[in-house]
C-alpha cells in the first residue's frame, strides 16, 4: 500500500493539484497574483540617464513597511472577505494567520536602492546605453558603487573566462557520453559470453575516452586558430599528449594482466 502525504507551504506560484497523486481533498484554489518583480522605466546617473534594468540587481534590498492605505488597496484589489491585517512588513489575508489555511495570502514588498553605480557604455545626448562594436557585438557594463573601467572590464573577462570553460567541459563530458552510448552496443552483443560484456564495455569507456581527448580539444582549438594560433596549437598537443598518456597506461596495464596470471 502507498500511502501520499502532502504539506502546506507558502509558495510564490501556482502548484497545480490535478498533478499530485491523489488530489481529492487536496485541491488548490487559484491564486489571484503571483510573487512578480516591477524594474523602474529608467534611471538618473548624475546628468545622465538609463534604462532601468540596467540598474536593477546592483543594490541592496529592503523591506517596505505597509501602509494603512496599502492594506486597504490590497483589501479592495482582492475583494476578499477574509481580514488583511499587516505584521511588520508582512501583510496576512488570513482568518488566523497563526494557523493558515489553504488559499490564504501572505504578501510582502522590497525595494532595492542604488547610492552609487558605475556603468561603461556609449553616451547618446543625456542618455547611456549599450555600445556597438565594428563586429557587431554590443557592451554595457555596470557595477555597485565607484568602479574603474579597468576594473570593470577586468571582471567582465575573468566571468567571460569562467562561462567558456565551463561551457568547453560541458561539450567534453556531452562528447564522452555521445562516444560512449555509440560503443556500448560492442559491449550489449558481448553480453552473450559471461563476463566478456564487462570487460568489452570497460575498454569502449577507455576507447571513448581516448576519442574524447583527442576530438575535444582539436574542435576547441578550431575556434582559437583565426585569433591565437599559438593557444590552438597548444591545446591540440595537450591533448595528443593526454590521449597518448591513456593508450600508454591502457597498453601496460593490458601487458601487466597475463604476466600475473602467469605467475598465480
Amino acid at each position: 500500500m502507498t500511502t501520499y502525504t502532502y504539506r502546506k507551504a507558502w509558495r510564490s506560484s501556482q502548484v497545480d493539484s490535478s498533478d499530485f497523486r491523489n488530489p481529492d481533498g487536496h485541491q488548490n484554489p487559484q491564486m489571484p497574483f503571483e510573487g512578480d518583480r516591477f524594474t523602474v522605466a529608467s534611471a538618473t546617473i548624475g546628468a545622465f540617464t538609463l534604462d532601468g534594468e540596467a540598474v536593477a540587481n546592483l543594490g541592496e534590498d529592503s523591506a517596505v513597511k505597509p501602509t494603512p492605505d496599502v492594506l486597504e488597496r490590497v483589501r479592495s484589489a482582492l475583494g476578499t472577505d477574509k481580514p488583511v491585517n499587516a505584521d511588520g512588513t508582512t501583510i496576512y489575508i488570513s482568518q488566523n494567520r497563526q494557523s493558515p489555511a489553504v488559499g490564504d495570502l501572505r504578501i510582502s514588498f522590497t525595494r532595492q536602492d542604488v547610492a552609487q553605480a558605475s556603468f561603461v557604455g556609449a553616451q547618446k545626448a543625456t542618455t547611456l546605453g549599450e555600445y556597438t562594436s565594428s563586429n557587431g557585438r554590443t557592451l554595457f557594463l555596470s557595477a555597485a558603487g565607484n568602479a574603474s573601467s579597468s576594473e570593470m572590464f577586468e571582471t567582465a573577462q575573468s566571468e567571460n573566462t569562467l562561462i567558456t570553460w565551463l561551457i568547453r567541459i560541458g561539450g567534453l563530458i556531452g562528447m564522452f557520453i555521445g562516444f560512449a552510448m555509440m560503443l556500448s552496443i560492442l559491449g550489449i552483443i558481448a553480453d552473450v559470453i559471461p563476463f566478456v560484456g564487462s570487460i568489452v564495455s570497460f575498454g569502449t569507456s577507455a576507447i571513448a575516452a581516448i576519442l574524447t581527448l583527442l576530438i575535444g580539444p582539436l574542435v576547441i582549438a578550431i575556434a582559437w586558430i583565426a585569433y591565437r594560433p599559438l593557444l590552438a596549437i597548444a591545446i591540440i598537443a595537450v591533448g595528443g599528449l593526454l590521449a597518448a598518456a591513456t593508450i600508454y597506461l591502457r597498453r601496460n596495464r593490458a601487458a601487466a594482466a597475463p604476466a600475473s596470471a602467469r605467475t598465480a
